[in-house]
């Protein structure tokens, strides 16, 4: 008789789990196509909690401008002489 077994999910993944992503990718790909598909990944990850850190979540009307380049408040905001 077999058990059944509970998977749990963390809602992120962890740090250690790019290294071991690219071990078991590494037994069926070539290395440089290992490293072509995890680097980015690492990067990005960096970008994001580097600007969650520095900025908090966002979501608000000034996140949002800021996360599309454009921080100069919309036309109709702006108040005539």
């Amino acid at each position: 008789m077999s058990k059944s077994v509970s998977v749990k999910w963390a809602r992120s993944p962890a740090e250690r789990d790019y290294p071991a992503a690219a071990s078991y990718l590494g037994l069926t790909a070539a290395a440089a196509l290992v490293k072509d598909l995890t680097a980015p990944t690492l990067g990005a990850l960096a970008a994001v909690a580097a600007a969650y850190i520095l900025r908090g979540p966002g979501g608000g009307p000034s996140g949002t401008r800021a996360a599309q380049g454009t921080l100069r408040p919309p036309a109709s905001n702006i108040a005539k002489p």
